[in-house]
């Protein structure tokens, strides 16, 4: 490595380590303070909520990552091109690729560093925030869940429930086992399907079976729709349900596998997988954005213009790829380019200045 690639790297993660930690003390700080009613009103200790938000930092990282590469960049080369060093460099014979090329690896390892944090460390802290929200905030009434496998207490009867779909307020393969004053098993209902509606559980295609305490005169009979007042509404199941946030890559990609051989909707969960290793390579991109407003003459000497740049085209990547993931999610797109597409358009466009305007940046 040389010394101009050592100067580089130095320099630009001393700005990146302050910029990265001062985002995310600011996001925590004001994520507490968010809650803070939220953790009076559930009688949550103080010491609590602080490691509450504490388990967000996986979370924060993954996403504030790219902002912070990109403020970086522009800083970075922004104090650069102020104080002539690029064009020393330049005018002594030294390439411009070797100045920003040794940054653009950098970000291709935060890339991946951004991967691992998203796929081994935020699955498990954000499964202990829901189980904290869950059982501890909300004090829901479930009592245990095995990824989108639920268990629920409701009065004289045990529920299973094999899958939910919150956006559109299904549920599937549900079993019921009711039971009787002495606590046995009296009756039990196993339906194909269920839906919310107009506050009740609609149950459809139901298979129904009383007397079961009885040695003998059980019947089964089949019904084709049926209202249940159970205790629990969709929220409180949202809440219960293993969400993609809290699986890496290689589970989600078998719970897909697995709601494929069961017949369940699967395709929003395509999109999420896309995502996983999509969104990563942002830093990439926004490293590239960040370099090219900090070396050009027009915004690069004008660094609280750089950043403030910076930061809208930040906001316009979040913005594309925020609408393309919905149209995923809403089956318009192909998964692949639901997730992929953002980082298409503007790493083509990063790519297309540095080809045609290298020269016109110094």
């Amino acid at each position: 490595m040389s010394l101009l690639t050592k100067y580089l790297i130095k320099g630009y993660l001393k700005i990146f380590f302050l910029m990265e930690i001062f985002l995310i003390f600011i996001f925590l700080v004001i994520d507490y303070l968010n809650n803070l009613d939220k953790f009076v009103k559930a009688g949550f200790p103080a010491v609590k909520g602080i490691f509450f938000i504490m388990l967000k930092i996986p979370f924060v990282i993954v996403h504030l990552t790219p902002v912070a590469i990109v403020v970086t960049a522009v800083v970075f080369f922004g104090v650069m091109n102020k104080n002539k060093e690029i064009t020393a460099l330049c005018a002594s014979g030294i390439s411009i690729k070797k100045v920003y090329l040794p940054i653009l690896g950098l970000s291709l390892f935060f890339s991946f560093f951004v991967f691992f944090v998203s796929d081994i460390l935020m699955p498990y802290t954000s499964s202990k925030l829901n189980l904290i929200n869950s059982t501890q905030i909300k004090k829901n009434r479930i009592i245990t869940e095995n990824r989108n496998s639920i268990w629920i207490k409701d009065n004289n009867k045990i529920i299973y429930i094999d899958f939910f779909n919150f956006e559109k307020k299904m549920i599937r393969k549900i079993i019921i086992n009711e039971f009787n004053d002495n606590n046995v098993l009296s009756k039990r209902y196993q339906a194909k399907s269920g839906l919310f509606t107009n506050g009740r559980w609609v149950l459809n295609e139901i298979y129904y079976s009383d007397n079961l305490e009885k040695d003998f005169g059980q019947k089964v009979f089949l019904v084709d729709k049926k209202e249940f007042d159970f205790n629990f509404v969709p929220d409180e199941l949202k809440d219960a349900v293993k969400l993609p946030d809290e699986m890496g890559f290689i589970e989600l990609r078998k719970y897909i596998k697995s709601l494929k051989e069961k017949g369940y909707e699967y395709k929003r969960y395509l999109v999420d997988l896309n995502s996983k290793t999509a969104f990563p390579f942002v830093c990439l991109i926004m490293c590239i954005i960040g370099t090219l407003i900090g070396i050009s003459p027009l915004t690069g000497k004008k660094i609280p213009l750089g950043v403030g740049l910076s930061l809208f085209l930040s906001l316009l990547y979040w913005s594309m790829h925020s609408f393309f993931i919905s149209l995923g999610y809403g089956e318009n797109i192909n998964p692949f380019f639901a997730a992929w597409t953002a980082n298409l358009i503007f790493g083509l466009f990063g790519i297309f200045v540095f080809i045609f305007y290298e020269k016109k940046l110094i």
